[in-house]
């Protein structure tokens, strides 16, 4: 499993995901739960509960 940050080919906002396998789909984790952030940063900066929740 793998953190992405992707935007949608007809644009929008960045968006947080997980990728499971190399080369699988991608899983938007920021529209699944509100809480996520849409970036990286944001979601290492919030601490390890949220991490892990994410995971």
């Amino acid at each position: 499993m793998r953190f992405v940050q992707f935007k949608a080919l007809n644009g929008g906002p960045q968006r947080l995901g997980v990728q499971l396998s190399q080369d699988g789909d991608i899983i938007d984790v920021s529209s699944v739960d509100s809480t996520i952030p849409n970036g990286l940063v944001q979601l290492l900066q919030a601490g390890p509960d949220l991490l892990d929740r994410t995971k």
